[in-house]
């Protein structure tokens, strides 16, 4: 996603274990003109149950970091992630 970082609230609601598979979903609350932004992520376990949540802020990628990102996003590498900035 490229994304920097300005603040993370975490809320743990169950614990996950070794060998379990942990999914996030983000959803991006806002952003201003500045490319700041506030998201929400929650995190599901493989039996669909909710073990995290998150509340994120946020800088979003100008152009020239988006290049970057795109050069380096491949499904071989993990770090694929199918979202488009605008």
């Amino acid at each position: 996603m490229g994304w920097l970082a300005s603040g993370m609230n975490f809320h743990f609601i169950k614990p996950v274990y070794f060998g379990d598979t942990v999914t996030c979903s983000v959803t991006i609350l806002s952003v201003d003109s500045r490319g700041r932004a506030r998201a929400t992520a929650a995190y599901t376990n493989q039996h669909g149950e909710k073990v995290l949540t998150a509340e994120l802020t946020g800088v979003l990628p100008g152009e020239r970091e988006r290049e970057v990102l795109r050069e380096i996003e491949t499904p071989s590498q993990g770090l694929y992630l199918p979202i488009s900035f605008t």
